[in-house]
């Protein structure tokens, strides 16, 4: 007797919930056959953690089970498939009967020819932001331009998997991850290509300080608008502006210090070869990728004079330009004169691809409002004095207030962040049943956007100081 196992999703089966929107079901179901082909046939795992295309999983609770008692139809034609290999095998049926029997003698019994509904349904792609559909021909096209891109800095080289194992090194599997930057309207898909590394597999290779990089605090970028609209700021004399400069696919600039093989992408598979990839620079999803990074970023500035910072490295100054600045991910944000932005973006640019995104301050040429990581920042001047105003976006506050099923124009404030409770109420909220496991991700999604909210409002710092204590086990 055979045992497998094999999730319902790789099947293709599907459901749609109002709460949870449209998925698929990952219900993986265990099988017992005494048919080697059955169970060859019946062996599978979600595509999700092989690399392909990763799809989006619906919890079946609140009575959505009940759809999953019908099998999708490409499950019961593998099913029939095994059964009639394995009647070959035994000799129980001849091909004559193959051939002619059936209600169609002009047809196989068992077609093999996959349906439409199928192809379309195994063509469809997900946002790994948000779990929505992605229209097929945009996301290939994304997928092609990172797989142009992949070729172009040479991210890997091509060699034999037997070089690989011959060296003890097993490649680490790749996937994809696609994201609408945009939005409904306005599809802007971006698609990375990532690695998929262990920590198993490097705990003992790395050190701790080779798994991070330093991430400068908001506030950091606040203080350095704070300085561009200030009076009189020491060691400068000169017109201030902030330059912001992004840095297309940053992971991937830094020369590859250990020596690690991947999978190669099906885009750039050759077909009867079994290749490799060995890298060459560093890739998305590497333990080491984003500490690589900083090291390369740091060399970089440090050759044009900056010196970086001790208690935090992601801060830079430049004493004889009078510029200092900060990098957040792959946004760097320098506060300096004309002079030594226009440094900056010659050494970046020199070694990266690279684009100025803004440039703001006061003086001709500079804009004087912008989005920056995803905040509204405006800049203006009133009797003389000038000012820097900071909004969070305010797709926030429709989305928190969608996920908890309420309306903007229907809701009324209150005057007060929270109210004290009673031993009463606070035992009331103790015994209270906890939510479900959606309605649970709902509330901690809700609680995670008021708190970026809170940095620039801090009129509800103390009601989302109150929600977040219940984000453990939400009742």
């Amino acid at each position: 007797v055979f045992t497998v196992t094999g999730p319902m999703c790789s099947w293709g089966m599907e459901i749609e919930s109002k709460r949870q929107g449209s998925g698929k079901v990952y219900k993986n179901t265990k099988w017992l056959t005494n048919s080697s082909r059955i169970a060859s046939a019946l062996d599978r795992w979600c595509s999700n953690a092989g690399g392909a295309p990763v799809h989006r999983h619906v919890t079946l609770v609140g009575g959505l089970a009940k759809h999953a008692a019908a099998y999708p139809a490409e499950l019961v034609s593998a099913v029939l498939r095994g059964l009639k290999e394995e009647l070959q095998d035994r000799g129980e049926v001849s091909e004559l009967e193959m051939k002619y029997a059936g209600p169609v003698p002009t047809e196989p019994t068992f077609g093999s020819k996959v349906s439409p509904e199928v192809e379309e349904a195994a063509e469809k792609f997900v946002d790994n932001i948000s779990g929505e559909i992605l229209p097929t021909e945009k996301v290939k096209e994304a997928r092609r331009e990172e797989m142009k891109w992949v070729k172009e800095i040479d991210l890997y080289t091509k060699v034999e998997r037997k070089v690989a194992e011959d060296r003890g090194f097993k490649p680490i599997p790749v996937r994809w991850v696609d994201v609408n930057k945009g939005d409904k309207n306005k599809y802007n898909v971006r698609s990375r290509l990532v690695g998929k590394e262990l920590k198993a597999k490097t705990k003992e290779a790395l050190l701790a300080h080779e798994l991070f990089s330093a991430m400068p605090p908001w506030e950091v970028v606040k203080a350095l608008f704070s300085l561009l609209v200030s009076d009189r700021v020491p060691g400068v004399r000169r017109e201030q502006m902030i330059g912001v400069f992004d840095i297309s696919r940053a992971h991937f600039m830094p020369k590859a210090d250990r020596e690690l093989y991947v999978e190669l992408p099906p885009e750039d598979r050759e077909e009867g070869k079994d290749y490799v990839g060995r890298l060459n620079r560093n890739m998305y999803g590497c333990r080491d990728a984003s500490n690589g990074w900083m090291r390369d970023w740091q060399r970089v500035v440090e050759r044009g004079g900056y010196t970086v910072g001790e208690a935090n490295p992601a801060l830079f100054l430049n004493q004889k330009l009078g510029a200092r600045g900060a990098v957040h991910g792959d946004d760097f944000f320098v506060l300096g004169n004309q002079e030594a932005l226009e440094e900056m973006k010659s050494l970046l640019g020199a070694e990266y691809k690279m684009r100025e995104s803004h440039r703001l301050g006061f003086a001709e040429g500079c804009e004087r409002k912008a989005l920056i990581l995803n905040r509204i920042v405006e800049l203006g001047e009133t009797d003389g004095r000038r000012w820097v105003k900071i909004e969070p976006d305010q797709r926030h506050v429709e989305l928190i207030v969608s996920t908890v099923g309420m309306s903007l124009k229907g809701s009324n404030g209150v005057t007060t962040p929270a109210v004290k409770q009673t031993d009463a109420q606070v035992e009331e909220l103790r015994r209270s049943p906890p939510l479900s496991p959606s309605d649970s991700s709902r509330y901690r999604s809700a609680v995670m956007r008021a708190s970026f909210l809170a940095q620039e409002r801090v009129d509800l710092c103390e009601g989302v100081k109150r929600l977040a204590q219940g984000m453990a086990n939400p009742t």
